[in-house]
């Protein structure tokens, strides 16, 4: 029997339109708040999020669900906090699509998360379209869920997931 998951979390959901039914700008925050895993990048640039950032995290998720890891986390529990916020924003900000689909099991992700990290902040994603891209490269590949994902691998990752940290903008300014 196939395993389904369902990923809920609104701790940090806002509207992307205003009052008036516009699309909100992007503006500088003066908190980062989420989890390093999973935030985009543009989320821990201290920028307010759109559609598109929910979807980058998504991506982030699929390839944790796959491996158990992330290719911009390293346990390094000498790092400080603030220094764990900035090797993961650096990181964050050098991967593209290719860069982070590279082992066998998430090439199947590639063309789904090159369509989503290519979204302007405003856009509307096509979600049909996504939709089917995803069912259609998964099933193309056969995609099995990481045979362990939710014993060893979690406990190697928990140091990195902290829910609800919040940096000010003084950590460092985003390059």
């Amino acid at each position: 029997m196939p395993c389904r998951i369902r990923l809920i979390d609104f701790g940090f959901a806002n509207a992307y339109l205003d009052e008036h039914g516009i699309h909100i700008q992007q503006v500088k925050k003066r908190l980062f708040q989420g989890n390093l895993l999973f935030s985009s990048c543009d989320s821990m640039c201290m920028l307010n999020t759109s559609r598109r950032d929910d979807l980058i995290s998504l991506c982030y998720m699929m390839l944790f669900l796959q491996k158990g890891k992330l290719p911009f986390i390293e346990t390094n529990h000498n790092m400080t906090s603030d220094e764990e916020f900035i090797h993961i924003r650096a990181k964050k900000k050098s991967l593209r699509p290719t860069d982070l689909c590279i082992s066998k099991e998430s090439e199947s992700l590639l063309k789904f998360m090159t369509e989503i990290f290519a979204l302007k902040f405003e856009e509307a994603p096509y979600y049909d379209k996504l939709r089917f891209m995803l069912a259609t490269e998964l099933t193309e590949f056969n995609q099995q869920p990481y045979p362990d994902i939710f014993g060893r691998c979690f406990e190697e990752q928990k140091f990195h997931m902290r829910h609800d940290l919040e940096y000010s903008e003084d950590v460092e300014e985003c390059p």
